[in-house]
């Protein structure tokens, strides 16, 4: 049987840098116990989720878009990489109703190599390259909103990718207000050694 869908060929990354391992369990990530977390992470487990399902509601009214998930194997308790738990959390929860047409999955792609901010941009744009032939129109970061100025100032420029060709949109964790409260300063990157 044939779709009668258009075949859209992809143009916007939306890219979600991945900060958390979702190991699974009966709550579907909502108990922090069902995730490795670092010890300064505690209560963020709501914006992780957040992360995904706002990017997924992006991909799921942009029909041009491919989703990226990237994020290494960073902890020594699973051999799981964050980008893998994240679509483990998506499958878990149904995708939180958002694949309508059942399509999603297939537009969501994993980047299983960065270990920090500008690798999850960097790898993200290259995974896209490789999926797609061809370089992305726009670029869509979600993360954490004291990461924005450093997508947007530092990673981009440095990558020396259009400035115009990429947004961001990123969330405060409740009860967290911007770089201060994150300890941000000389030798600290706010984020346990992730830049």
């Amino acid at each position: 049987m044939t779709s009668n869908k258009p075949v859209v060929v992809p143009t916007h990354l939306i890219l979600v840098c991945c900060h958390a391992i979702y190991l699974g369990g009966p709550t579907h990530g909502i108990s922090e116990s069902e995730w490795l977390i670092a010890p300064f992470q505690t209560n963020e487990t709501p914006t992780f989720t957040s992360h995904i399902t706002t990017a997924l509601a992006l991909l799921s009214s942009t029909p041009s878009a491919l989703l990226v998930l990237s994020g290494s194997s960073t902890r020594a308790e699973t051999r799981k990489s964050e980008a893998r738990s994240y679509l483990d959390l998506c499958v878990d929860n149904g995708f939180w109703g958002l694949d309508g047409d059942g399509d999603l999955r297939g537009r969501i792609l994993l980047e299983e190599q960065a270990l920090d901010s500008f690798a999850n941009l960097v790898f993200g744009v290259l995974c896209f390259w490789m999926e797609v032939g061809k370089w992305p129109e726009m670029v869509t970061v979600v993360s954490h909103a004291f990461k924005e100025a450093r997508f947007l100032e530092l990673h981009v420029p440095a990558m020396r990718w259009p400035r115009e060709r990429v947004r961001a949109v990123c969330e405060c964790e409740e009860g967290r207000e911007g770089e201060g409260v994150w300890g941000m300063g000389e030798g600290s990157d706010g984020d346990g050694g992730k830049a």
